[in-house]
């Protein structure tokens, strides 16, 4: 799949896609198939390490989107589609 990743802080337009492996679904958490995304203000102050709290190196920005449930964890009953 493809993803942003940051791996060092630095100006937004340096910041590429990349090919990463397919995450796995953890207990409590869903994997969302992104169908549309956006670039906030405050990823570009996080990508370049601006922000007012700096996510470990290297990270994946990126809260607004929408898309998909494709996969939830094995045995977790508490997510239901709307």
């Amino acid at each position: 799949m493809k993803a942003v990743v940051v791996e060092n802080y630095d100006s937004i337009d340096n910041i590429r896609l990349q090919d990463v492996p397919m995450p796995e679904v953890s207990a409590g958490q869903v994997r969302v198939r992104i169908q549309a995304a956006s670039v906030g203000f405050v990823d570009g102050l996080k990508v370049q390490g601006l922000y007012q709290t700096r996510d470990p190196l290297p990270f994946t920005p990126g809260t607004e989107f929408a898309g998909i449930v494709d996969a939830t964890a094995q045995g977790d009953r508490w997510f239901r589609e709307l």
